[in-house]
């Protein structure tokens, strides 16, 4: 058996490279569609809603929660001097 193995030769290892494309708007694009059908109720039952985490949506909603609360400090900030001022005007 291994007299056999010196007479032949090796078989041709194939390189199998199948490249990945990354298409973060195409992406986008289907999350948004699945969300839409989530929200209206229309569903396949092959094709179940599951939200996909892609690059960068931490950073995305850490910027939004920011953005919400300095909006709400603008508008507690400006009730309270309103009421301040009224205030002041009553007595």
């Amino acid at each position: 058996m291994a007299l056999l193995n010196i007479f032949t030769t090796p078989r041709i290892r194939r390189f199998e490279y199948k490249p990945v494309y990354w298409d973060p708007a195409k992406e986008q694009r289907e999350e948004r569609l699945e969300r839409v059908k989530h929200e209206l109720g229309i569903t396949e039952e092959s094709n179940v809603y599951k939200p996909a985490i892609r690059r960068g949506v931490f950073r995305e909603q850490r910027k939004t929660l920011l953005h919400e609360r300095q909006n709400r400090i603008i508008w507690i900030s400006f009730i309270v001097l309103i009421l301040v001022a009224l205030l002041y005007l009553m007595f």
